[in-house]
């Protein structure tokens, strides 16, 4: 079986599912998960307290490098297989299943061994390994499939339902600082039964996934993902260093600032996963025709741009009041972090724009040395800036890093026959900057004249952002929508 070959003409079934309303679903979905995330983190951080909500988010990045071995690229091996061969379905969910679960016993069992003899608090090596039954979701997730045949409603229903059992049995269960292992049991729970429901409704469709075992075949979904195994590795290096350096260097509570304000990174990013989501199918098959290829990445990156710009421009001018507003006062020392967090969420967002594409057309291996040097320069600016600086050290690192890989993944992408909007790009940003100077000026005086309450004065401010720049962008945008 071949896995990287090429299909001899585009599938009927994804032709069926329009792009926009791929994106509608999942956007939907997003919006949900979204909401009930922001909820979660901000309920879970004024409950806990920094010093236990660090500990959430250590466990997090610790349990994250072990679940590079579940999944060592083969979902993007997946998508990419089943989007070209619908009749590989079976096959794919089948066998890539199998693997991940024997790959993440095995994990487990690593993580374990780490666990035994790392000099942490009982309760931290606790925690860690229930975050690391995480590790069986990530295995049974089947996300892929459906990505790959461009059904993004049933990937739509399943975050859905994640996002709503993990925010109401927090609400529920969660009171004090002598719940956080309670935290973690819901943290890992919702997104098992989700895989699992994704699990039946994979097989309902396609009587798969089954047990399979085929020495041959795993040995050859490895050797392909092999290079994206190697992207994953990286990425993760730069984008959980930072967390787990924090966690061995600096006191528990710092490790809780920073996770807040990587809240603010984290979130900003998901509209931007939509997006890729969305673009997956059309960025695939756009490979080998010159006038695809340009048009589909050039859309892309205006896209991004359009979503992405005004969530940095928000984090930079506003993360004050929005720390405040979401995670009290306790966790006024994260804003600085946030900011600098914020913008490098921006570059961050170019790199998923400019890099997974490259992944898409098979050209995984030209990602891996950008990577390198990413990770590389992510693991000195931290080790020489946290110890110092703290949470304000590492965010000055993600910044750094991600600007250094946003330039050169953007090189890569225009060599290999894309193409970067970089004039809806700039357009997005100085109108996004006048924006922000304006509602900062303007949120002070409607604020007292209308004498808001505290709760709502904080978001006064970001509210006239919103205003302002939909009433710029808007327009535009809908009528790029509406020719679509």
């Amino acid at each position: 079986m071949t896995i990287n070959g090429p299909s001899r003409k585009a599938s009927a079934a994804i032709a069926g599912h329009p792009l926009v309303r791929n994106a509608a679903a999942l956007a939907v979905a997003r919006g949900v998960t979204l909401v009930s995330g922001l909820v979660v983190s901000a309920w879970l951080g004024r409950k806990l307290g920094p010093a236990d909500y660090g500990i959430i988010g250590f466990a997090t990045a610790v349990v994250a490098y072990f679940g590079l071995i579940v999944a060592i690229g083969l979902e993007t091996v997946g998508a990419r297989d089943v989007a070209r061969h619908e009749g590989r379905v079976r096959v794919m969910a089948s066998h890539i299943a199998s693997l991940r679960l024997a790959l993440a016993v095995a994990a487990f069992c690593g993580l374990a061994i780490f666990v035994a003899v790392i000099d942490r608090p009982a309760l931290v090596k606790l925690v860690i390994v229930i975050t690391g039954l995480s590790l069986f979701s990530a295995a049974l997730n089947l996300d892929f499939i459906f990505q790959g045949r461009a059904r993004m409603g049933v990937i739509a229903g399943r975050e859905i339902f994640v996002s709503l059992l993990a925010m109401g049995a927090v609400l529920l269960a969660i009171r004090s600082s002598a719940d956080v292992v309670w935290a973690a049991l819901i943290l890992v729970a919702a997104p098992l039964l989700g895989s699992a429901m994704m699990a039946a409704r994979c097989y309902a469709l396609y009587r798969a996934p089954v047990p399979r075992f085929d020495g041959n075949l795993w040995r050859l979904l490895v050797v392909s993902a092999l290079p994206i195994a190697a992207a994953g590795i990286l990425v993760t290096i730069y984008r959980h260093t930072d967390m787990v350096l924090l966690g061995f260097l600096r006191p528990a509570a710092d490790v809780g600032q920073y996770a807040a304000a990587l809240k603010f990174f984290t979130t900003g990013l998901a509209p931007v996963m939509i997006l890729l989501m969305a673009f997956t199918p059309s960025l695939a098959r756009a490979r080998g025709n010159a006038g695809d290829l340009a048009r589909v990445t050039s859309t892309f990156s205006a896209a991004t741009a359009a979503v992405m710009v005004p969530i940095a421009a928000v984090g930079l001018g506003f993360a004050q009041e929005l720390v405040t507003f979401l995670f009290g006062a306790a966790y006024a020392p994260a804003a600085s972090a946030a900011r600098l967090l914020m913008v490098g969420a921006l570059f961050a967002a170019g790199n998923i724009c400019f890099g997974h594409p490259l992944m898409l057309w098979n050209l995984q291996r030209k990602v891996i040395m950008p990577l390198l040097a990413a990770a590389l320069l992510n693991f000195g600016l931290n080790l020489a800036l946290i110890p110092r600086f703290g949470p304000q050290g590492a965010a000055a690192a993600v910044l750094a890093t991600e600007a250094a890989m946003a330039l050169w993944l953007a090189r890569l992408q225009i060599v290999n026959g894309g193409r970067i909007a970089l004039a809806a790009i700039a357009g997005h940003i100085v109108v996004a900057a006048i924006a922000v100077v304006l509602a900062r000026y303007l949120a002070p005086p409607l604020t007292g004249a209308l004498a808001l309450p505290p709760l709502l004065a904080l978001l006064s401010g970001p509210t006239i952002f919103v205003i302002l720049y939909a009433s710029f962008v808007g327009p535009y945008w809908w009528r790029r929508l509406a020719s679509a």
